[in-house]
C-alpha cells in the first residue's frame, strides 16, 4: 500500500510515492490536466456551429444571439504517455535495493474526486450552490458533463459546451493564436499508510505505581 513516509520523489512534474511493503513499487500522482487524444494523437475537441446564423449581419444583438449558437466538445484527462512513465521508471530504478527486482510504477487508486470546467467567463458550479449564486455568462450558455472522473488509471472526463456566437467567435480565435481559453480543476482523494511514530518515554516507577495503587483502591 502507498506509504507516506519520507523519501517521495517528483520527477517529470509527478509526485510518486513508495509502497510500504515492496521497495519496487512506486504509486505515483496524476499527470497535469490535459486533452485527451486518441492513438493517432488527434485531440477529442470538435467544434459545431450553425454557420447561416452567424454570417447574419447587421441584426440587433438580442436577436443575433438568439439564432446563432455552437456547441463545443472535449474530453480531457490526467493521464502519462508511456515515454514519459519509462523515463521516470528509470529515475526509479536507482532507490530500489540490490536484488529487489524491475521497478513496477502504478497510479494511484483514489477513493473520490471531481472535476470542473472553466471557460472564458463561466465556470461549473458546486452541487451546493444555489443557482442565484451564479453568475450569468455572456458567451458560455451550459455546460453538460463528468461532475465525476473516472477515478481509474487516466481520470477521465467529458464536457460539452453550449455557446453563444460571441463565444464561439472568441474560442476560434484564441485557438487560431494557441491561447488556451478552457480549463479544468481536479480535486482527487486517495489513502495512504501514515509514518510509524517511534516514542521514547521516561517514567518513575515508584510514582507509576502508587498512581495504579490509588485508582485500584477508590476503583
Amino acid at each position: 500500500m502507498l506509504t507516506f513516509e519520507s523519501p517521495f520523489y517528483s520527477f517529470e512534474d509527478v509526485v510518486i510515492f513508495r509502497d510500504h511493503a515492496s521497495p519496487h513499487t512506486f504509486h505515483y500522482l496524476a499527470g497535469h490536466p490535459r486533452l485527451t487524444r486518441d492513438a493517432g494523437g488527434k485531440p477529442h475537441l470538435l467544434l459545431l456551429k450553425y454557420r447561416h446564423a452567424l454570417d447574419v449581419t447587421g441584426t440587433a444583438p438580442i436577436v443575433r444571439d438568439q439564432l446563432g449558437g455552437g456547441f463545443l466538445m472535449l474530453g480531457v484527462d490526467c493521464g502519462l504517455s508511456a515515454t514519459t512513465k519509462q523515463r521516470i521508471a528509470a529515475r526509479l530504478a536507482s532507490f530500489v535495493p540490490a536484488g529487489g527486482g524491475n521497478v513496477s510504477l502504478v497510479p494511484v487508486l483514489y477513493t473520490k474526486g471531481s472535476v470542473k470546467v472553466v471557460a472564458l467567463d463561466h465556470q461549473t458550479a458546486d452541487a451546493a450552490a444555489q443557482p442565484a449564486e451564479t453568475a450569468e455568462s455572456r458567451f458560455v450558455r451550459g455546460v453538460i458533463g463528468t461532475a465525476t472522473p473516472s477515478l481509474l488509471d487516466d481520470q477521465r472526463a467529458i464536457f460539452s459546451l453550449a455557446l453563444s456566437p460571441d463565444g464561439i467567435a472568441l474560442i476560434e480565435e484564441a485557438f487560431r493564436s494557441e491561447m488556451s481559453p478552457i480549463g479544468v480543476m481536479y480535486e482527487l482523494e486517495f489513502a495512504g499508510l501514515r509514518p510509524a511514530l517511534s516514542v521514547k518515554v521516561t517514567a518513575n516507577q515508584q510514582e507509576i505505581y502508587k498512581e495504579f495503587k490509588v485508582g485500584l483502591h477508590f476503583g
